[in-house]
């Protein structure tokens, strides 16, 4: 699986030096593909629950929301999930 923003080896959206790494993908919070863990499913079922949408109205931050996603994805990740460059 890959990113959307992976084309032809570069990131679309400027990031990363334009040429990321690899493995890069695993960790980087504009990631948008298919699910490469739990943490990804956590932060898709939260945002079409308007979770999100809340809290930014409670200007309340999401401090560490990237970290626990991260954490819950190398905990539990996807075994078909190859984000390699």
């Amino acid at each position: 699986m890959s990113c959307k923003h992976l084309q032809s080896h570069r990131c679309a959206l400027g990031r990363h030096g334009g040429a990321p790494s690899p493995g890069v993908c695993a960790v980087c919070d504009r990631y948008d593909g298919a699910p490469r863990g739990a943490g990804d499913v956590v932060k898709n079922a939260l945002e079409a629950a308007g979770v999100e949408a809340i809290i930014g109205l409670l200007g309340v931050s999401c401090s560490g929301c990237l970290e626990r996603r991260i954490r819950l994805n190398e905990r539990f990740p996807f075994t078909d999930s190859t984000n390699e460059v």
